[in-house]
């Protein structure tokens, strides 16, 4: 249910003081007020955009977007910090190598993504 919790795995915490947690089993990131209460969850199971199948990290960007990885999607979703979905990043690199695997997400003051 809401607020409940079933392996937690990564956090993040806004500027504005909102916690993001990833609830890894139930595919979704769940936000929590700086008291812990309760405010919104973010995803769930599924292969659409904005749903995850195995969701590993989060971040949060310093416009307060909120980028969540997902190793088995290949890919990393950004959502407004209010849930909605914006876009699906699956970047290739420099050498032609597809994100495989995506895991832990840093984001800086610049909002470049690690």
């Amino acid at each position: 249910g809401e607020g409940q919790l079933d392996s937690p795995k990564d956090v993040a915490v806004s500027s504005d003081g909102l916690v993001f947690v990833l609830d890894e089993k139930n595919s979704r990131v769940q936000v929590f007020d700086s008291s812990g209460g309760f405010v919104r969850s973010i995803g769930g199971q599924g292969e659409e955009d904005g749903q995850f199948r195995s969701p590993q990290g989060v971040a949060v960007g310093a416009d307060g977007e909120v980028l969540v990885s997902d190793d088995l999607r290949h890919d990393v979703q950004v959502f407004t910090a209010e849930g909605a979905f914006i876009q699906r990043l699956d970047w290739i690199d420099a050498d032609g190598m597809d994100l495989t695997c995506p895991m832990a997400l840093a984001c800086d003051s610049s909002g470049r993504v690690f």
